[in-house]
C-alpha cells in the first residue's frame, strides 16, 4: 500500500510539473511606430509567389484568410460566403458553396478549422457549427447550445471541444451589451463547460478590423476587440500571454477615462495614434499591422528574442502584402496581383520563384490576388 501511495504521488508531481512546463511565460515588448524603418527589399531572402487560379467559380476580391488542408489550402472569404480550395500550386479544385436560408445552409461564417480531415467552421447568426469534407461537399451541422441572450463571435475547435468568444458592445444611447465573461468552452457536443476570463468593461468601439480567436500551429490565442494584449489558450485556462504595448502611441492609453462614441469616432477615424492591431504570431516573431485611422495603416516585425521592432515601409513608403499566418519561418501573405510588379522591383531576379506552370506576366494580369510565401533574412527572428 505504501509503494502505490508513493506511486501516486511521484504521479501526482511529475504531471504537476508538466503541465507548470506548459504555461507559458508572460512576454511584455515597448513598441514605438517611429522606430528605425527599413526598406522590406533590404531584409527579405527569397519569395515564393503562388498564383490563385481563375475561373467562373474562383474570382476572389481580396484574402484575408488562409487554411492549409492535407493536399492544398483553403481561401475562406467572408465577403464572398464561400470557402475557395486550391492545389498547391494554386490550381482551383472546388468551393464550400453553400449559402442560403435552409436548415442545412449557413449565412455566413467567422473563422475556419480544419479538424480530422474535415473543414468547419461557426455560423454566428444561426449558432451553428458546419462540417464540410476536403472536396466541399457538406457532411453535417450542429445548434450551439448557448444561452440564446448571449451574442457570439468567433469558434475554434480545443482538444475534443470548442472554444468561442462573446461579443460586448455599447449602443448608441451607452447601454453595455456583456455576457459577463470573454470565452465560453464547449464539449464535443456544444454543451457548456466553463466560461473565462470576465468582462470588466466594453471595447470603446465597435470593431472587426482584429480576429479575437487567433491559431498559430496547435496554440490557440485570444485578443479582445480595441486591446494590445494577447491571451494563451490551454485546455480551459486562460492565462496573459503577450503584451504588444505601444506606449504612448496607443490610442486607448487612458483606460480609465470614458470616451464618448463620437470621441472614439473621430479617433478611429482621422486620429495619429495607434488604435488596433493585427498580430500573426510565431515562437520566433510577431508581424504586426497596427491601424492608426481609416486612411493609415502601418506594419512591423518583432524579434521575440532580441525584443526588436522593425518598422517596415516600401519604395514608395507603402507596404501592400497582408500578413495571413506563419509556417515555420515562412510568413504567407496576400497581396493585389496587379501590385505585384512594383513590389519585385527592388528585388534580385534570385530572390523570388514563381510556382506551378504560370508565368509572371501571367500573374501580373491576373484579377485574383496572389499568395506569397516570405522567408526573411536571419537578422529577423533570431
Amino acid at each position: 500500500m505504501k509503494i502505490k501511495y508513493t506511486c501516486f504521488l511521484i504521479f501526482l508531481l511529475i504531471n504537476f510539473k508538466l503541465l507548470a512546463q506548459e504555461t507559458p511565460v508572460f512576454e511584455h515588448y515597448e513598441l514605438n511606430i517611429n522606430s528605425k524603418k527599413i526598406k522590406y527589399s533590404s531584409i527579405i531572402d527569397h519569395i515564393e509567389i503562388i498564383r490563385l487560379e481563375e475561373t467562373e467559380n474562383s474570382l476572389i476580391s481580396y484574402v484575408s484568410m488562409f487554411l492549409e488542408l492535407p493536399k492544398g489550402f483553403a481561401i475562406p472569404n467572408k465577403d464572398h460566403k464561400k470557402i475557395f480550395l486550391f492545389n498547391n500550386e494554386g490550381k482551383y479544385l472546388s468551393s464550400v458553396n453553400r449559402e442560403g436560408a435552409g436548415p442545412t445552409y449557413y449565412t455566413g461564417f467567422s473563422s475556419v478549422w480544419l479538424k480530422n480531415n474535415t473543414i468547419e467552421f461557426f455560423n454566428s447568426g444561426k449558432r451553428e457549427l458546419f462540417s464540410f469534407g476536403l472536396n466541399g461537399e457538406y457532411l453535417n451541422h450542429k445548434q450551439v447550445n448557448v444561452d440564446k441572450s448571449i451574442r457570439l463571435g468567433e469558434m475554434t475547435m480545443l482538444g475534443d471541444g470548442y472554444v468561442v468568444s462573446t461579443i460586448e458592445s455599447i449602443s448608441l444611447d451607452g447601454k453595455v451589451e456583456s455576457a459577463g465573461y470573454s470565452l465560453i468552452f464547449l464539449d464535443k457536443d456544444l454543451n457548456v463547460t466553463g466560461q473565462k476570463l470576465e468582462t470588466k468593461s466594453p471595447p470603446p468601439f465597435p470593431s472587426a478590423e482584429s480576429p479575437s480567436l487567433i491559431r498559430e500551429g496547435n496554440e490557440i490565442l485570444f485578443k479582445k476587440t480595441l486591446n494590445d494584449s494577447l491571451y494563451y489558450i490551454s485546455g480551459n485556462q486562460v492565462v496573459p500571454y503577450l503584451h504588444l504595448d505601444f506606449k504612448n502611441d496607443w490610442a486607448w492609453i487612458n483606460k480609465g477615462k470614458k470616451l464618448s462614441l463620437g470621441e472614439a469616432f473621430s479617433m478611429i477615424k482621422q486620429g495619429s495614434k495607434v488604435y488596433e492591431i493585427i498580430p500573426v504570431v510565431s515562437s520566433k516573431t510577431v508581424a504586426i499591422e497596427y491601424v492608426i485611422n481609416k486612411e493609415l495603416k502601418g506594419f512591423g516585425l518583432l524579434n521575440r528574442n532580441t525584443e526588436e521592432f522593425f518598422t517596415l515601409k516600401g519604395n514608395s513608403g507603402k507596404l501592400w502584402f497582408k500578413p495571413l499566418q506563419w509556417k515555420g519561418d515562412l510568413l504567407i501573405a496576400s497581396m493585389p496581383s496587379y501590385q505585384l510588379e512594383s513590389f519585385l522591383k527592388p528585388l534580385g531576379q534570385e530572390q523570388w520563384t514563381v510556382k506551378g506552370d504560370f508565368g509572371l506576366e501571367e500573374i501580373l494580369s491576373a484579377e485574383n490576388p496572389v499568395l506569397l510565401k516570405i522567408k526573411f533574412k536571419d537578422k529577423i527572428g533570431r
